[in-house]
């Protein structure tokens, strides 16, 4: 497991004005990616604030999944929905 020195939240509080717009662009790439990624995985986070992104030796990570959803494609009379499933309470058919 990787360990990371501080959330984004944090580090944007001990280091506002000396954060460059390069930096922040950065940061802004690096959260795009990670919601991309989880989305392809068909993942909905739930949660996306910055103290949800862990700094890992100079690159963002997002975390704590804890009220994530899975998103699922199902077939039903030849009719695509969309369902969600939380892992919680198992929630299905939601259109």
């Amino acid at each position: 497991m990787e360990c990371g020195s501080i959330d984004l939240a944090g580090f944007l509080r001990r280091n506002r004005t000396k954060i460059t717009e390069n930096e922040l662009q950065v940061f802004w790439r690096q959260m795009l990616e990670a919601v991309h990624v989880i989305h392809e995985a068909r993942i909905i986070h739930s949660d996306l604030k910055p103290a949800n992104f862990l700094l890992v030796e100079g690159r963002l990570k997002l975390i704590d999944f804890g009220i994530a959803n899975a998103l699922q494609v199902s077939r039903a009379d030849s009719t695509k929905f969309l369902s969600l499933r939380r892992d919680s309470n198992r929630l299905k058919g939601v259109r």
